[in-house]
């Protein structure tokens, strides 16, 4: 049986941790999208489309382990939601072009990584599906990284 399938209740920071996971993916996905609106090469755009699918997939298994302990998924914060989109239009308007797009992906992975990783010091009683399901999350954005310095 699959970790998220089994009837376990989870500790607090073991609920937080995956809310946490779940936010960022759903942080990521909306941030993807948006990017996708833009003129970009045909490589570029499959990569974008890619990790959307695989944010999405981490996204969901997140989701199922939250509703197997009865919580329900943690949506981004509207203001930092906000803050991204529209920080992410106005960079865009100014250079729309591959390399600015591959910066902007960049420094939302990093900016991914770090809150990951903050949340993990801080949900420290965190179980173990919780903290694999965050590493998860944690080399998605480095692999992310990684294909997105190609187009710089």
């Amino acid at each position: 049986a699959f970790a998220a399938d089994c009837e376990v209740t989870m500790n607090e920071d073991s609920i937080q941790l995956i809310k946490e996971v779940d936010s960022g993916c759903l942080m990521a996905i909306n941030s993807l999208h948006q990017m996708e609106e833009y003129e970009m090469p045909k490589e570029q755009n499959d990569m974008i489309t890619r990790y959307i699918a695989k944010h999405d997939e981490l996204q969901k298994e997140a989701s199922r382990m939250l509703h197997n302990n009865n919580e329900t998924d943690k949506q981004p914060g509207m203001m930092v939601s906000a803050m991204s989109w529209l920080t992410t239009e106005m960079k865009l308007m100014l250079h729309e072009n591959k390399s600015e797009i591959s910066k902007i992906i960049m420094n939302g992975c990093n900016m991914g990584i770090q809150s990951i990783r903050e949340q993990m010091a801080k949900y420290k009683a965190a179980s173990e599906e919780a903290v694999k399901l965050a590493n998860k999350l944690i080399k998605l954005e480095e692999d992310m990284f990684s294909d997105a310095k190609e187009f710089i």
